[in-house]
């Protein structure tokens, strides 16, 4: 469970339950300061999508030559409009508008998430090679909904 407090120029991330403070904060006497995000690649949910891509283009590696211009194309673009979004989003002046690309990241994520246990499903890879992209893709939903969730309720809309 993430806890999260979202401002427009000042975005935080704690594990619940941690004593240690998120990236981008730090510890001065017993106090927790965080600093300001200058850009999209201060999101901890940007850095998490972008191990994702990463993880599965190494995957993609793996698929047979026959999937080369199918499913391996819609696995990349699929893959890289998660962090892409989430980049335009931030770089965007409203919260409505950050919110909007956040909920584009979050259904390329299904759709990541559905190719992974299709490629399963046909034998192209093993469980074992998706479990690490498919902890990436849960971590980086929860951290989606967390930051929409804390959009919504600072700025009051649903």
């Amino acid at each position: 469970m993430w806890n999260l407090r979202h401002r427009r120029s000042n975005i935080t991330i704690i594990k619940a339950g941690s004593s240690q403070p998120a990236a981008g904060s730090f510890r001065r006497n017993e106090r927790i300061y965080y600093m300001a995000v200058r850009n999209f690649k201060d999101l901890i949910v940007w850095q998490k999508s972008m191990d994702l891509a990463a993880a599965v283009y190494k995957l993609i590696r793996e698929l047979p030559r026959e999937e080369l211009y199918t499913l391996s194309d819609q696995m990349r673009s699929a893959v890289i409009s998660i962090p892409s979004n989430i980049a335009e989003g931030q770089q965007r002046t409203s919260d409505k508008e950050f919110k909007h690309f956040l909920s584009v990241a979050k259904g390329s994520l299904g759709e990541i998430e559905t190719q992974l246990l299709l490629c399963v499903r046909l034998e192209y890879l093993t469980s074992e090679q998706i479990k690490q992209p498919l902890e990436l893709c849960t971590e980086t939903g929860k951290m989606l909904n967390g930051l929409i969730n804390s959009i919504q309720l600072n700025s009051g809309s649903h």
